[in-house]
């Protein structure tokens, strides 16, 4: 994201290639490490140090030179001000060898959520959300460390059988144990307390009835909404339909015209 704002501002300020120039050896850096096969061990910790630590003083100065040359608002302003501000993110890199100087993969991973993002607001059901938020995770987790999902599928379902759900959590509350059914007072033996009475409990049953209703109302909305939606769309459709249908008979009729 540094690197993306100062090439937007390079139009304006071309100054701003000193900074690409600085990042361009920063992977330079990661570039022999990659070659040397040290990625993530404590030698790629050392070359960080000696290599790419010198780098960023000198990127850091030059933050501090160019900051009160540029206009806050201006597009070199803004990339300086977003660097600056996450400087220690930014340079975390450097005392952990697990760490990468970006996060391309997380962005490459994120990337397909946010194309199919509007196909995921009709997924129905919050909890059908959820599951697919769950899958979505267990496939990236794959792909990051190269295995196939398609051959790991009846493990991972069966693995994902033993996971605490959120009812089995508010199981635990009451039973103590994680997955167990929830352990019901008997009437009989354990007769249950006189509920208290007064202004505090009446407000809250008025205001879990509101928030029910209200719960309730959003979703009839939302669901007219969809509904209106679709018949609109059905509509098009038809348009398009019947419209196609009169050119094909035009074209039957008057072949020469057409």
């Amino acid at each position: 994201h540094v690197r993306r704002r100062f090439f937007d501002a390079l139009p304006t300020a071309p100054e701003a290639r000193e900074a690409m120039d600085l990042i361009l050896e920063l992977y330079r850096v990661e570039a022999q490490a990659r070659d040397a096969g040290v990625v993530g061990t404590a030698a790629h910790r050392v070359l960080h140090q000696e290599s790419s630590g010198p780098i960023l003083a000198r990127l850091w100065t030059w933050l501090a030179v160019q900051t009160p040359r540029h206009p806050p608002k201006s597009p070199l302003g803004q990339a300086l001000s977003y660097a600056t501000k996450q400087w220690a993110a930014l340079t975390r890199f450097v005392e952990d060898a697990r760490l990468p100087l970006d996060n391309n993969r997380s962005e490459a991973a994120l990337r397909k959520a946010a194309l199919g993002r509007k196909n995921f607001l009709f997924v129905g059901h919050q909890t059908a959300g959820e599951n697919l938020a769950g899958l979505y995770a267990l496939v990236a987790t794959c792909e990051a460390n190269g295995v196939n999902p398609r051959c790991t599928w009846p493990t991972s379902c069966s693995a994902c059988r033993h996971i605490p759900t959120r009812a089995s959590r508010s199981c635990c509350l009451t039973s103590g144990s994680v997955g167990s059914p929830p352990v019901r007072p008997s009437h009989a033996s354990n007769p249950s307390p006189e509920l208290p009475s007064g202004r505090g409990v009446c407000r809250a049953r008025t205001s879990s009835a509101f928030n029910s209703s209200r719960h309730v109302a959003d979703r009839t909305d939302t669901f007219r909404r969809l509904r209106v939606r679709d018949e609109r769309r059905d509509d098009v459709h038809f348009g398009f339909l019947v419209l196609g249908c009169c050119l094909m008979l035009l074209r039957r009729l008057y072949p020469d015209i057409c």
